[in-house]
């Protein structure tokens, strides 16, 4: 059996896992911080809710990653 590995977009389709609809394009009011080669990313709401408007932004910052 062999299995096509090709890279596969799934820009402008509708892919329901991820919440995505055709002909719409998915943006997200994410919050990212540099600082002494680590990155901080904006920390996921613990009500679940996404970054999809403004409102919704993170205020706080996940534990960082390490540049190596």
């Amino acid at each position: 059996m062999i299995l096509d590995r090709a890279p596969q977009s799934v820009f402008g389709k509708t892919f329901a896992p991820f919440g995505l609809t055709a002909g719409k394009t998915f943006m997200e009011y994410d919050l990212v911080y540099l600082s002494h080669d680590m990155l901080f990313w904006g920390a996921r709401n613990i009500d679940g809710r996404g970054f999809d408007t403004e409102a919704n932004r993170p205020s706080n910052l996940q534990i960082p990653l390490v540049r190596k």
